[in-house]
């Protein structure tokens, strides 16, 4: 019985770790739409950059909702909507922005750095938190000895 219970711990820790990788991808992107953008780049480089924050947040979005749904965590579904919000806010900018001049104002910069960067730095670190509680020891299950920070 002890086996099922580790091969979902060790799943958990992988499907863990691939979230800790798409919040660093994403949090290269958010950085690199600021820089570009105050360095004066081009329309269509700010515009690649920001389709691929919309594409690699929605991919997030759905793989975090599909871990939350595997933890069984009591607030998948309120996670849920301020996802849609989100992804519907920073669609919203990237329009505003393809039909601008192309130049990363303070809203969509704004955005990205407080409602986006926000979500990733604390709701997210919150689940992790939650995913951790699971293995506590009182359960009866033997803790795993994982690194708790990279």
């Amino acid at each position: 019985m002890s086996e099922p219970v580790k091969g979902t711990e060790r799943s958990r820790e992988l499907q863990a770790e691939a979230m800790e990788a798409q919040h660093e991808v994403l949090d290269r992107l958010m950085r690199s739409i600021a820089e570009r953008a105050a360095a004066g780049a081009p329309k269509p480089e700010l515009s690649h950059l920001l389709q691929q924050l919309e594409s690699q947040t929605a991919h997030h979005f759905q793989e975090e909702e599909q871990y939350m749904a595997d933890l069984a965590h009591p607030k998948l579904d309120t996670h849920r909507i301020i996802h849609r919000e989100l992804l519907a806010m920073l669609q919203r900018h990237r329009s505003d922005f393809e039909a601008g001049t192309g130049r990363a104002g303070p809203n969509l910069l704004g955005f990205i750095k407080y409602f986006l960067g926000a979500h990733l730095q604390g709701m997210d670190r919150h689940l992790a938190q939650y995913s951790r509680s699971l293995r506590r020891p009182s359960s009866g299950l033997r803790r795993a000895n994982l690194p708790t920070s990279r």
